[in-house]
């Protein structure tokens, strides 16, 4: 039951990987108007997600086998 938790975090990763400009617009919903993310931002984004997504599977791996 410990890897439950490891099932949002790569969902996570994955969204972060597939809809980056999605993400920005839940995160930055009330502060900005008229305006979009930039490449840096995306890139960061799609980086973190990968990371995310490594970081899941590694764990639950460790987890799942003895």
């Amino acid at each position: 039951m410990e890897y439950l938790g490891l099932i949002p975090l790569f969902v996570l990763g994955l969204a972060m990987i597939i809809k980056p400009e999605y993400l920005w617009e839940v995160e930055h919903i009330f502060t900005v108007d008229g305006a979009g993310p930039t490449g840096l931002y995306l890139t960061f984004i799609r980086v973190s997600g990968t990371f995310f997504m490594i970081c899941s599977v590694a764990a639950a791996l460790y987890v799942l086998l003895p």
